[in-house]
C-alpha cells in the first residue's frame, strides 16, 4: 500500500473529505459511489464499480455451490447451476460491453 502522507480529521457526523489529488487520480467526481469495507485491520475505500462487484458475487456463488452440490439430488442442483452459469455469462458480457442494448 502506498501511503500519501495525507491525513484528515472526521467531522462531527463522521465524514471525511477525500483530497483533490486522489479523487483525480482514481476519477472520482461528487455523486460517483465508493465501497467501503474491512481489510486486516484497515478500512479500505475503493471506487464502487457494479461489474467487479457481480463478478466477486458471481465467484463467490459458485464456490458456496460447489461445496454443497453434492448434497442435492441431480435435477436440482443441475437447475442452480445452470442460473449461476446464467449469472456468469451476463457478468462477461457487462464485461465485454456486449450486454448494453441500444448503445451506439
Amino acid at each position: 500500500m502506498k501511503t500519501t502522507g495525507i491525513s484528515r480529521r472526521i467531522d462531527e457526523v463522521g465524514r471525511i473529505v477525500i483530497p483533490r489529488e486522489i479523487r483525480k487520480t482514481f476519477g472520482i467526481k461528487g455523486g460517483d459511489q465508493i465501497e467501503i469495507f474491512t481489510h486486516n485491520n484497515e478500512i479500505v475505500l475503493r471506487k464502487y464499480n457494479v461489474s467487479t462487484g457481480l463478478g466477486e458475487l458471481v465467484g463467490r456463488l459458485n464456490s458456496e455451490f460447489s461445496a454443497v452440490r453434492k448434497d442435492l439430488d441431480r435435477e436440482t442442483a443441475d437447475k442452480i447451476y445452470g442460473h449461476i452459469n446464467a449469472l456468469q455469462d451476463l457478468f462477461e458480457s457487462i464485461e465485454t460491453g456486449e450486454g448494453r442494448s441500444g448503445t451506439n
